[in-house]
């Protein structure tokens, strides 16, 4: 069954069960947990459901906690060390369906709006990779990766990508800024050079755009991909213009 997610989480993947883990108006999530978190805790931002309860597989002397907060539901008491050192699954019981809300990006202290590999909304070839943290397997054009963010006030904010290619690959970039309500989108299009090998992350400044308080939707698709493929991207930031 499709995961209730749209994104990825650096963590690993979610699963829906195909059966009720408590009773039929529950339904069953399964956590596999490729990179077990140091503190022993998972947050799952954007699900409005009530957790029932929680367990881990192949771990009956460990007894985690699932409570729902005002984002979502956070999961506790798993442990310092993963049952399995691949994939660890951990098994919630949710009421009724997932009700998942939109994901939105919010600007940090400093009015930062940062995009990460793991945050996107992806079509078409490209894949989410755990290795470098980054979106790959960029195989043509029609691609994309896309973010829902909130824009606290009207200003002019600096957009930069953390990407890598090898020497072959890269192309031209191109962003588009959409508003949900309707206009035209703001589009940037800019150079990508290639790099040296696909682990060799720069940080690239590809333009400004004056955005207007409010949700927008940030979207990336290579206009031009001279290689196999066109690049990994780590994260994509806006930087408030003084």
């Amino acid at each position: 069954m499709a995961p209730p997610f749209p994104r990825k989480f650096q963590w690993g993947r979610i699963t829906q069960g195909v059966g009720p883990l408590s009773g039929p108006e529950s339904t069953t999530l399964n956590l596999m947990v490729f990179h077990w978190p140091a503190d022993g805790t998972i947050r799952l931002t954007g699900i409005k459901n009530e957790p029932i309860s929680a367990k881990i597989l192949g771990a009956a002397d460990r007894s985690p906690k699932a409570i729902h907060q005002d984002d979502g539901i956070l999961v506790t008491g798993l442990g310092a060390t993963p049952v399995d050192a691949d994939a660890t699954v951990v098994q919630i019981a949710i009421l009724g369906k997932p009700i998942v809300e939109p994901f939105i990006i919010k600007p940090d202290g400093s009015g930062v709006i940062t995009c990460t590999a793991a945050d996107a909304i992806v079509t078409g070839s490209i894949q989410y990779e755990n290795r470098f943290e980054n979106l790959g397997w960029w195989r043509d054009t029609a691609s994309t990766a896309s973010w829902t963010i909130k824009v606290p006030a009207a200003g002019k904010y600096r957009v930069t990508v953390a990407y890598a290619c090898n020497i072959t690959c890269g192309g031209d970039v191109e962003l588009s800024v959409i508003d949900p309500n309707g206009g035209a989108p703001q589009i940037i299009t800019s150079n990508l050079p290639p790099r040296s090998d696909w682990g060799d992350f720069i940080n690239l400044t590809v333009g400004n755009v004056a955005l207007t308080a409010g949700t927008r939707v940030i979207s990336v698709k290579a206009a031009t991909k001279p290689g196999e493929s066109f690049i990994n991207l780590r994260n994509l930031t806006l930087m408030p213009v003084k």
